[in-house]
């Protein structure tokens, strides 16, 4: 893989975990106070945000100390797979909240 091949992957991959973190923000914002009936819920959202949102900054990092972009592209593509597979639970735990 070329070097700017690579790196317009990496911006792809960290455009779509940036979606991912606009959504679990999204998702939060339909929970009540995080001291209420669905603190499961809750918690998983924002456990969810705040562990993307440390693969956005891992990224960034290891972009600018020089880091083979491939190598950050994986990292970045680790952090994409883990939000999809969350944001479906953190929907199905939404759904199942008392109304």
């Amino acid at each position: 893989m070329t070097s700017s091949r690579a790196i317009d992957e990496a911006a792809a991959i960290v455009e779509s975990i940036e979606r991912h973190v606009r959504e679990a923000r999204a998702v939060l914002a339909t929970f009540p106070p995080a001291n209420t009936d669905n603190r499961e819920g809750w918690t998983a959202a924002v456990a969810l945000r705040d562990e993307l949102g440390g693969y956005l900054l891992a990224a960034t990092t290891l972009s600018e100390t020089g880091v083979a972009p491939q190598i950050v592209t994986e990292l970045l593509q680790r952090g994409a797979a883990l939000a999809e597979g969350r944001l479906d639970r953190l929907g199905g735990i939404k759904e199942a909240r008392p109304a």
